[in-house]
């Protein structure tokens, strides 16, 4: 498959801080969900043992030091339920998977014609050759399906079976009732480079108009995994306004 030659493997994990304002004073907590995507799963204990560390060495330009205090499952029949405590130390074997069937669920309540996106960390999706605050529903589609896909493919060892040029094509037919759509510039410190990164990117919401239950499914599994770029520092997540 053309997937089998593919450079830009996409990372099976996704850092999502739900409290981004940037300076920690001591003793204040930062929370942030972790999601862990196919074999990625397999790996949690070894993601906790690397926050841990993490945490010892120090993070950010003053390297501020930290202490993993509670890992909580989030999803599936065990939410709620603590998979980690730094009092006992020892993570608990629970299954808090989510599956492409359950996700599929939450659209029932939702409009097959009308459909209201709020982009809630900065969206980078690139269009007409750069990264642009306009997002007609075809772009952002292929985006979507694309990382849909290369997930699909290398980390969960399936392959979606469709003809997305059609499907693309489909999505052409899709109108913009109402746009909401800002950018944001997002800067973030990078250690390795020793300067501050500027990740800007898309908030706000639009509003989608036409024949929208083909895409659903996709749309809804789309609020865990993010879309555009450097989705991995918790970039291009949006919700879902019902």
């Amino acid at each position: 498959t053309q997937l089998s030659s593919y450079k830009d493997i996409p990372r099976t994990f996704i850092l999502d801080p739900l409290d981004t304002h940037g300076n920690y004073s001591t003793g204040e907590s930062l929370v942030f969900r972790l999601t862990l995507i196919g074999r990625g799963i397999d790996y949690l204990p070894y993601f906790l043992v690397s926050l841990r560390e993490l945490g010892e060495l120090g993070i950010g330009k003053g390297r501020g030091r930290f202490q993993l205090s509670k890992v909580v499952a989030d999803s599936g029949v065990n939410s709620g339920e603590i998979i980690y405590s730094n009092e006992t130390e020892l993570v608990r074997n629970l299954d808090n998977s989510l599956v492409f069937d359950d996700i599929c669920k939450e659209i029932d309540s939702w409009a097959e014609d009308k459909i209201t996106i709020d982009f809630l960390t900065p969206t980078r999706i690139t269009y007409q050759g750069r990264l642009s605050d306009e997002l007609p529903f075809h772009v952002f589609i292929q985006r979507l399906m694309g990382r849909l896909s290369t997930l699909s493919y290398f980390h969960c060892g399936e392959s979606i079976e469709m003809d997305f040029k059609e499907f693309v094509s489909l999505a052409n037919g899709i109108d913009i009732a109402e746009s909401n759509l800002r950018w944001y510039d997002w800067s973030r410190y990078s250690n390795r480079q020793d300067r501050k990164m500027k990740l800007g990117g898309i908030l706000g919401n639009i509003v989608y108009t036409g024949e929208l239950k083909p895409f659903l499914p996709f749309i809804a599994l789309g609020q865990y995994i993010h879309v555009g770029k450097n989705v991995t520092f918790g970039l291009g997540k949006y919700h879902i306004v019902a």
